[in-house]
């Protein structure tokens, strides 16, 4: 829930819009729809693995542009700190270095 204040000094309580933004077409198209059909989100994130595709950055970029344009919030990137002395430097190369990633885990029942 939000609360919300107008310009008369009366504060309320709604429901908040919440988008999670991927970066893709998916999510984009969410976000497009949503500006067409009149609704604006109170808040869009986006979740910083640390091992997206340059081409994801760069479309954020763009998107954080349209977002301004439309009257939407810019889109808020959470990236989580890696703990004390990971040197992989994103989530993937993390798990890489642990063994804990899924191909392992697949390699080891035979699923293929």
């Amino acid at each position: 829930m939000l609360e919300v204040t107008e310009g008369g000094g009366k504060t309320f309580t709604k429901r908040a819009w919440v988008v999670s933004y991927g970066g893709g077409s998916n999510s984009t198209a969410i976000l497009m729809g949503m500006a067409a059909c009149g609704v604006r989100p109170d808040l869009i994130m986006f979740a910083d693995t640390g091992n997206e595709k340059p081409d994801t950055y760069e479309h954020l970029a763009i998107m954080q542009n349209w977002c301004l344009m439309v009257g939407f919030p810019t889109i808020t990137v959470v990236k989580n700190e890696l703990p004390q002395g990971v040197v992989d430097g994103s989530l993937y190369g993390e798990c890489l270095r642990l063994g804990t990633h899924l191909q392992k885990h697949l390699d080891n029942h035979h699923v293929r």
